[in-house]
Parts: C-alpha cells; structure tokens; sequence
C-alpha cells in the first residue's frame, strides 16, 4: 500500500471504530499528512531521526510539538499492530527550550529553488511576483505577515541605502536594509507593473494576498522541486547563512525582528547602518538572477 493508503485506512479506523471526535481526527489527520510530505519516502523507512527533524522544522509551542509527536507514535503503534512496519519510534523527545534544531536550506537547496522559480518567471505577471515574494523573503528574512503588508512607501533610501519598513510583533516599527541584489530586482519588478502606490504584492483582482497564499506558494515549490518549504524557512536559512560568515548573532536578532532567546533578557538594539553590511553578506553569498 501506498503512504496515503496508510493514512486513509487510519483515519477511518479513528472515525469508525475509536469513534474520535471531529476535532482529534482532522489534527491526526492534518499532522500526519504533514509528517508524509515532510518525510518523501515510505513510512516503513522512517526513523527516528526523520521524527525529530520533522517536530523541529516549525517554530511551535511545546504544546504542539508534544501534541505532534503524540500523534506520530499513536500512528505508528497502530502500523505496527496490523504488522504494515516495525515501530521506529523507540525513545521520547526532548522538547524543552533548544531541543530542536531549526531546519534549514543548505545554499545548493535555495539555488534550486530560486532556479525553478526562475525558470518560471517569464510565464505571467503571476509566477514573477512569486519569485519577488520569496526572493525577498530569503534576503530579508520577513515573515509572512510582513511580505504581504510591504506597501511601496514602505521602500525608503536613505544615505545611499534602501530600507524596507515592517511592522513587527507588538506593533514595533523596524527599517530592515536590503543588499544591493535585491534593490536592482525590485526597481524593475515595480517599473514593470507600474507599481507607484500600495501594496506591492496582490493577487489577480488587485487585491492584497493574504498568510495562506504564501502557503501555497512554497506548497507548489515543494510539489515541483521536491525540497522540502515552508515560508519560515527562508527565516532560518537566512539567519543560518549569516551565522555561518561569523556575524554577531545580536545583529541577526535585530535583522529578524527576534526578542532574546532567553525571554527574561533585554532586548540588545543595534544601529540600522551596522545591519547594512550584514544583508550584503547575503548578496556576495547567493546565485544571482537577472529579471
């Protein structure tokens, strides 16, 4: 059987003969779908080291981590009763603070990314402003929130740099400066839509996209491609990049909009024009392409 019979077949035992609630049965469901798309190969492959990937791609609650994990091993228990596989879950996880590693594109993983979107750019107006959103989200590190709320006064020069002004958690205005690679993209990008006003990312009635769109954005990436997506990778690998040419971990904090990771420690400020040559460490990093 296929991974989907697998699912298919659980969930109607949940519904038939455990009598799950609704609620239960559409969280099993969606976490073990997720567990499927994340994992790329068959459940009988799996092990341990795939779950504890797969609990700490995603920025959650422990709540939900431990929710998540409870999931997988009520699944496995129950592929292991009708002898479908062995069960690989053989110890529990840790989830107190720093037990997941945040997961990450290696530089060739991105390429690949941004080579298909590339690839696909030239077919309409659609495809190119999808390239622009997670282009920018990879040099910017903006959350999804943020990519969708960018209106073009947003976009400000100042002494010879562009700034892209956010809104942060907590209402908190913060001007994030952008690598030259990026400003270049996003000139013609607006010059080409004639873009003077407004949002600058919409959808096809004029309208502003919204958090779930972005979703289906790197849904399809991940469809085409096969690597595995999601919008707050671009996050992490955008700090994981920067971390890896030795900068001061305080500026990637102020450049992602990040609170201190110990929640009881003051925030640490630093100056716009320091993080000025920190984006460009981004643009000297990543394969360049030309619109």
């Amino acid at each position: 059987m296929t991974n989907k019979n697998y699912i298919e077949q659980w969930i109607d035992e949940l519904k038939n003969i455990e009598e799950k609630s609704t609620g239960t049965i559409q969280q099993y469901s969606l976490c073990i779908i997720q567990f499927n798309d994340f994992i790329q190969k068959s459940f009988s492959k799996v092990n341990m080291d795939d779950i504890r990937k797969f609990i700490g791609v995603k920025e959650s609650a422990i709540s939900t981590k431990k929710r998540e994990f409870a999931t997988i091993k009520s699944f496995y228990k129950w592929m292991s009763r009708k002898r479908y596989c062995l069960n690989p879950v053989d110890e529990t996880i840790n989830f107190g603070h720093g037990s997941s590693q945040p997961h990450f594109l290696q530089q060739e993983e991105f390429d690949k990314v941004m080579g298909f979107l590339n690839s696909e750019r030239d077919k309409n107006a659609t495809k190119n402003r999808d390239f622009m959103i997670v282009n920018t989200m990879r040099y910017s590190g903006f959350r999804k929130n943020e990519i969708i709320n960018i209106q073009f006064e947003d976009i400000i020069i100042n002494n010879g740099n562009t700034y892209i002004k956010v809104v942060r958690k907590g209402n908190k205005e913060q001007y994030i400066p952008i690598p030259e690679c990026l400003v270049k993209d996003l000139k013609q990008y607006l010059k080409k839509y004639n873009i003077n006003s407004g949002y600058i990312f919409l959808n096809r009635g004029g309208n502003k996209l919204t958090p779930g769109y972005i979703n289906k954005i790197f849904d399809n990436i991940k469809d085409k491609t096969g690597i595995y997506v999601f919008p707050h990778i671009t996050r992490h690998s955008c700090a994981t990049a920067l971390l890896s040419d030795g900068v001061d971990v305080r500026l990637i904090q102020e450049l992602l909009g990040h609170e201190s990771l110990n929640t009881t420690q003051k925030y640490t400020h630093v100056l716009p024009q320091q993080l000025v040559s920190v984006v460009e460490k981004l643009d000297k990093k990543s394969k360049k392409f030309v619109l």
